[in-house]
């Protein structure tokens, strides 16, 4: 990818520790464009107070060798970084008070500015009734042309984007860590598959680990790429609830599916329905609260099932064609040691393709 002198020098700022945002903004009040910050580094740090790490990091950036290291290594990582400048950049992130200098992304960047898109959260740890409807109502909005919005957390966000791929739709994906840093380990081939099929973005430099830090942040991104927030489960401390407050803050609109009064994990979205959150039974409620008529439908990329398991991933879903089967009956009818088969079903259960049930039992899934 080539990049303009500009977008570099917005690059290089934003990869500074201890420049975020706001500085970048402050920065930019006084001097004419970051090239020219770079320019006068030794002006910017005594105006601004910056400290000694953090000017001597400037001085390092402004190098062109530096510039010329980082960009190459980026190429060779696969990774685009998508500066406020950029073509790419999400109009929809404009319109936030923080918006981020920089993304980093991977896979197709022209999906960073959907017609239509919705956020789909919840839960780490979801009933199988939230599973369901979390790929129903992801798959069903990307049949209706909705590019479907998410973390790829274990739980709620990897149903949303595996029944949006299931579909043959698109899916963003953003990340609380480096965009070349799968996160959860569970999630890595539904992280792979975005890669090819969606995109992953980070406003975090490459390679930064998952932080606990990071994810309040990486909400305001997921709800500020969004058009509305559905929330499918969430228990009364769930994450969720800061996507909700970033979408309200943002003027998004804020769904919610209900559940049972007594279940933990609906909480939270039958206290937002109660709060006046948009009731969603299905694609069709998000639809028609978002004022979308549902005309403006895409067909879905044919993309074969198939085509995206593995070998052993195969062989289990073909086992699971005629039938529900125990993870005793799968290990009877593989080679697969215990551990190795465990690891296979968590892959296909996170990416929504078998459904775990009760008492070790497994099924396929969008059932």
């Amino acid at each position: 990818m080539e990049y303009t002198q500009e977008e570099r020098a917005y690059v290089m700022l934003s990869s500074v520790d201890g420049i975020g945002p706001a500085t970048v903004e402050a920065l930019l009040q006084r001097f004419s464009s970051p090239t020219e910050v770079l320019e006068n580094v030794e002006e910017a740090a005594r105006e601004f107070r910056l400290k000694e790490p953090v000017k001597q990091a400037l001085y390092q950036r402004a190098r062109p060798a530096f510039q010329e290291a980082y960009f190459r290594r980026l190429d060779q990582m696969g990774i685009f970084a998508v500066s406020r400048i950029s073509a790419y950049y999400p109009q929809r992130l404009r319109l936030l008070s923080r918006m981020p200098v920089t993304l980093y992304a991977m896979g197709d960047l022209r999906l960073l500015n959907p017609e239509r898109a919705i956020a789909i959260v919840g839960t780490r740890h979801p009933s199988r009734y939230g599973r369901r409807m979390a790929v129903e109502i992801a798959g069903d909005l990307a049949r209706a042309g909705v590019t479907v919005v998410s973390g790829l957390a274990r739980g709620i966000d990897g149903y949303g984007h595996a029944g949006c791929l299931q579909a043959g739709g698109d899916t963003i994906a953003v990340l609380g860590s480096g965009v070349n840093v799968p996160y959860p380990r569970e999630n890595e081939g539904l992280y792979r598959e975005i890669a090819q099929r969606g995109v992953l973005v980070s406003e975090f430099l490459p390679s930064a680990a998952p932080n606990p830090r990071h994810f309040p942040s990486r909400n305001r991104i997921i709800s500020g790429l969004s058009d509305g927030v559905l929330v499918v489960e969430a228990g009364e401390r769930s994450g969720s609830s800061i996507t909700v407050d970033h979408a309200n803050d943002q003027g998004r609109e804020v769904f919610a599916v209900p559940g049972p009064a007594d279940a933990e994990q609906s909480y939270t979205t039958n206290l937002l329905i109660k709060e006046g959150a948009g009731m969603v039974l299905g694609a069709q409620d998000v639809l028609t609260g978002m004022g979308w008529d549902g005309a403006r439908r895409k067909p879905p990329r044919k993309v074969a099932e198939e085509a995206l398991l593995s070998d052993e991933e195969a062989l289990i879903v073909g086992f699971l064609r005629e039938g529900e089967l125990s993870r005793d009956a799968l290990y009877d009818r593989t080679d697969f040691s215990m551990p190795q088969l465990s690891q296979i079903l968590m892959e296909l259960v996170s990416r929504g393709i078998i459904e775990e049930l009760p008492r070790n039992m497994y099924t396929l899934g969008g059932k």
